[in-house]
């Protein structure tokens, strides 16, 4: 499923699938259409999906994809589905509905699942036992993930894990690039419906700040979560002070490993050796320190600068738990910012993608007509 969230086909999808017991898949834009929590969703499919609904696809003669494209990242380059399986393309657009040798179904999201529906009264899907026990499974992998700990400090899982208990049901979670959305593709469990924008499509990194802005004044009224990168941060990051302006509180979470972790892996799995992906000091004959890592958000001002909106500082000593400081100053700031320090960023591209963050201090920025900041050392 990819775009009946702007069909809003939410409740067509659930019919169909309610009354055949057929399970759906989610992409990254259709994440959120309908629960995590709903028995049929297997989760999210693909490069960046997980075992149930990869498992599913694997198995599956025919498959129905709704107002996807089709894209690499959602068919793992086409090898994910069966060489015989059908593709039925249901898709407003004719270009992407032939996509995979795909039966095309060329209407819009809402009415073509209402008239599948409709046409297959009486069907009966026969794997359900199957189905249930790869959603059981897949949902104790993920408690996992989001429990992870490491001797090496707070696992990237584990910070989504903690934000992700701690939202409330309507809030609306806003990704883009880097590592991150293949973990919230994986893991993320969105609050409600249409509780999950992620542009994934081109991997639009500076996406992240400018697009939560966005999202926050069209839903007012919701609370909005960010999550992003330090070198996302560096390339599109302006619209914070916009948010001061203009009074709108958004949750911004920053993701740091001194660089383009995600970039660096893909570079060292391809046989690569860095380059360009890092902030390090170099030392006297012009190589990279081995441990010369440029600390950019402190040795640079970057504190200053968020200090420039900010009136007072004061410091706290943590462990691995942020759920003490988002609910102690909830409601006391326009926005919050979350500087998370990690140590390296494992991003595996058939695999979890883990990023490690290194908690040593919490630097713990607040004030009342602005807003609040957590860096996390």
């Amino acid at each position: 499923c990819d775009l009946p969230i702007y069909a809003y086909a939410h409740d067509a999808l659930a019919a169909l699938c309610e009354k055949t017991g057929i399970p759906f898949a989610e992409t990254q834009a259709g994440k959120s259409v309908l629960p995590w929590t709903h028995p049929l969703n297997l989760g999210g499919i693909g490069v960046t999906g997980g075992e149930a609904a990869n498992i599913m696809a694997r198995k599956a003669d025919v498959i129905l994809a709704v107002g996807t494209r089709l894209s690499d990242f959602t068919t793992s380059s086409k090898w994910l589905f069966k060489e015989n399986a059908k593709v039925i393309g249901l898709n407003i657009c004719p270009f992407d509905a032939v996509k995979m040798d795909a039966e095309p179904m060329i209407c819009d999201a809402r009415e073509g699942l209402t008239a599948l529906t409709a046409a297959m009264e009486g069907y009966s899907y026969a794997h359900a036992d199957e189905v249930k026990a790869a959603v059981t499974k897949w949902n104790a992998t993920v408690d996992g993930w989001y429990g992870a700990k490491s001797e090496l400090g707070l696992a990237q899982t584990r910070a989504l894990g903690i934000i992700n208990e701690f939202m409330k049901e309507g809030d609306i979670a806003v990704g883009s690039a880097g590592s991150l959305p293949g973990d919230m593709q994986r893991l993320f469990r969105p609050t409600a419906r249409d509780a999950y924008h992620m542009e994934y499509g081109f991997s639009n990194m500076g996406y992240e700040t400018n697009g939560a802005l966005g999202v926050k004044l069209a839903c007012p009224d919701r609370e909005v979560y960010t999550f992003f990168g330090d070198g996302t941060y560096l390339m599109a990051h302006s619209e914070l002070v916009t948010c001061v302006q203009e009074g709108l509180r958004v949750h911004f979470c920053l993701f740091d490993n001194s660089g383009w972790g995600c970039i660096e892996n893909l570079q060292n799995n391809q046989g690569s050796p860095t380059f360009g992906t890092v902030f390090r000091f170099r030392n006297c004959a012009g190589a990279l320190r081995h441990n010369g890592r440029l600390d950019f958000f402190f040795d640079s001002g970057f504190v200053l600068c968020i200090l420039s909106l900010i009136e007072s500082i004061s410091a706290y000593s943590i462990t691995d738990s942020i759920r003490v400081f988002e609910i102690s100053c909830h409601k006391r700031g326009r926005f919050f910012f979350f500087h998370l320090r990690k140590t390296s960023c494992c991003h595996r591209i058939d695999c979890m993608a883990v990023g490690r963050i290194k908690c040593k201090r919490l630097v713990f920025v607040d004030t009342t007509p602005l807003g609040t900041i957590f860096v996390l050392t």
